[in-house]
């Protein structure tokens, strides 16, 4: 990675390019991070993949006004020109997983509980943990009418059955996406 150099100079500041290759990195594996926190939170969505497809979507937007506007700052290779999708690869996806960290933190904060309710077990699934799949323990309550997943912890998973009336708290998100808590599962 070379840095654009100064118009008097040959040499890039070792300094200068130590802390932009290092916020480059940080960006990178935190937005990951990122992304792992807020997809583990907004599983109990209504509409999960919608609220991810959204903010992944305006996350990727600003990664690429962002990473646009660095162009002039930050570029690999003098005889590459302006070819900077390194940068772009390395700064879109960080700001992707802040985007939807920001979108998750932001509707389930803001959220209202509309109502809480005791709710009857329509089917309980259990997903067991193998390679590149995690462990689901999958409750489908049906709540006025309309089957909907929940995603619980293994403890409540097991201390409930098919048939039974949970409570549960529908909340609606202040940016429209609305979701499912459990009163009991912690």
């Amino acid at each position: 990675m070379i840095i654009q150099e100064n118009k008097n100079s040959n040499k890039v500041s070792p300094l200068k390019k130590a802390v932009i290759i290092t916020a480059i990195i940080v960006l990178l594996l935190g937005g990951i991070v990122a992304a792992i926190i807020a997809i583990r939170s907004f599983r109990n969505y209504f509409h999960p993949y919608l609220f991810g497809f959204t903010c992944g979507s305006i996350g990727l937007l600003i990664g690429l006004f962002v990473s646009n506007r660095l162009k002039s700052k930050i570029f690999f290779s003098p005889s590459k020109g302006m070819n900077y999708f390194r940068t772009i690869m390395c700064i879109t996806p960080g700001i992707i997983g802040l985007t939807l960290l920001l979108g998750e933190y932001s509707n389930r904060q803001f959220a209202a509980k509309e109502k809480c309710a005791d709710y009857s077990i329509v089917e309980k699934t259990f997903i067991k943990k193998g390679h590149k799949t995690p462990e689901l323990n999958i409750l489908v309550i049906d709540v006025e009418g309309t089957h909907r997943k929940i995603i619980t912890s293994p403890e409540y998973f097991r201390s409930v059955y098919k048939g039974k009336q949970i409570n549960a708290c529908i909340h609606k998100g202040r940016i429209g996406f609305d979701f499912l808590t459990l009163t009991n599962d912690n």
